[in-house]
């Protein structure tokens, strides 16, 4: 994947063509400009965010951000915190049981939800009216909404898709797949020596993430339409077991892999150690700062169905960004959130996430730098149909972002990969643990 840069004339085009209020001139771009600076805003504004991906990478643009906000603002001082998930979850609980949360947070909307559940989080309706209409849709997690009302709003959104190494499939004589069956033959028959077919990582969240919306492809569920755990059965139970066979079964990924971070995995696909993997755009980040010139030869896929006609499912990853009700700076912790959505920003730090980051805005997401490049068009293809933890049928519940905190996702595959539950026991051990937390 070629690095982007964009000349003056298409930045220009780009920015009459996105934004969250749907904008078409420059003059618009200034009219809204106008509408959205009210009177500047002063004193400290702490924001908590989630940026740790990709060994901070993003961290530098959005530090420059709070810069130029605060520079706008000379009375205003803004600072980021950056954690990973389960730190971030652990600290924000701490902070408003002490009641001194941040003033802007980040989560997924599970969380979101489950702090709005909870009175944590200040009314967002206005600020979403304002960004509704030019929003791409998000099956039912576009916003996080509790009694009517929305208190998160999206920020930029992420999938996986299956990506792999077109020379080692030329050279085995197969092609992506686009099965499960198939999926399975060409990662058997990309395993040689040392060179493996597929890897997932075991680490944290993403094993959940990872099968879940393969069982929910396959006609399973975790909530049913009527907020009821449904997850114990035959079509999740399969979708486990195919996970866990290339592991358990195939003898296609490493002996080491329940060991493996995430990282480990992009590593080993760099090189070349593994065929084949699912992940989202970080993987291509890294790629693109280690050995660019590799993304020439890397092809992605929609993920596999179990049967042809089935429906393509990936996890829909990505944040929302909301104001928590205890803040001591309301009003600068609403500007600065809307500050991430400036137009010439905004673009800018979703094109250089290099598709680990995929925006929410509808005019970005058509953009040619997403249209015209095939990694990048296979993983916005795949965002559009995939789906969280309550599938399309069923929104953000306050439990499920406690139960991915708690891996209660994650555990029934690493309990199968490492032996020491059977499929069927490690199903039915999350579906009472979820219905458990659902009772609460």
């Amino acid at each position: 994947m070629e690095k982007w840069t964009l000349s003056r004339r298409e930045f220009v085009g780009v920015l009459g063509t996105t934004g969250a209020l749907g904008i078409g001139t420059l003059g618009d771009v200034a009219r809204a400009h106008r509408a959205w600076a009210a009177d500047p805003v002063r004193g400290p504004i702490a924001f908590w965010s989630r940026e740790t991906f990709n060994n901070g990478a993003r961290q530098p643009l959005l530090k420059e951000q709070a810069a130029a906000f605060d520079k706008r603002n000379p009375g205003a001082t803004t600072t980021v915190q950056f954690m990973p998930f389960q730190e971030s979850i652990a600290k924000t609980q701490a902070a408003l049981a002490a009641g001194t949360p941040p003033d802007v947070g980040q989560q997924g909307p599970d969380v979101g939800t489950q702090f709005a559940a909870a009175g944590n989080l200040l009314d967002l309706t206005a600020v979403a009216a304002e960004l509704r209409g030019d929003l791409v849709p998000l099956q039912r997690d576009a916003y996080v909404t509790w009694q009517g009302k929305t208190y998160g709003i999206p920020w930029w959104s992420e999938t996986r898709v299956l990506f792999y190494h077109k020379d080692l499939l030329d050279k085995a004589g197969v092609k992506p797949p686009t099965t499960w069956a198939e999926w399975v033959e060409t990662a058997q028959k990309l395993t040689s020596g040392e060179q493996y077919g597929f890897a997932f990582s075991a680490e944290s969240t993403f094993p959940g993430q990872l099968w879940v919306p393969l069982g929910v492809s396959n006609g399973g569920r975790i909530i049913d339409k009527a907020g009821t755990v449904v997850s114990n059965s035959a079509p999740m139970r399969e979708a486990l077991q195919f996970v866990a066979d290339f592991y358990t079964k195939h003898k296609t990924m490493p002996a080491a892999t329940p060991t493996y971070k995430r990282t480990d995995v992009h590593q080993l696909f760099i090189l070349k150690k593994i065929a084949m993997l699912v992940d989202n755009g970080e993987v291509l980040q890294t790629i693109e700062q280690t050995n660019p010139a590799m993304l020439k030869t890397v092809g992605a896929v929609t993920v596999p169905v179990n049967k042809a006609g089935d429906v393509s499912r990936s996890f829909l990853g990505g944040f929302t960004l909301f104001v928590f009700a205890k803040s001591t700076n309301q009003p600068g912790a609403l500007a600065f959130l809307r500050s991430l959505y400036e137009k010439e920003w905004y673009t800018r730090y979703l094109v250089n996430t290099n598709g680990a980051a995929l925006p929410v805005v509808q005019a970005t997401a058509s953009a040619d730098f997403y249209r015209t490049n095939d990694l990048l068009r296979t993983m916005v293809t795949q965002l559009s149909t995939a789906v969280r933890y309550g599938g399309p049928d069923y929104g953000n519940t306050p439990w499920t972002g406690e139960a991915e905190g708690k891996l209660l996702f994650s555990q029934p595959v690493v309990e199968v990969i490492n032996g020491k539950k059977s499929v069927d026991q490690a199903l039915a051990d999350m579906t009472a643990a979820l219905k458990t937390l659902a009772k609460q």
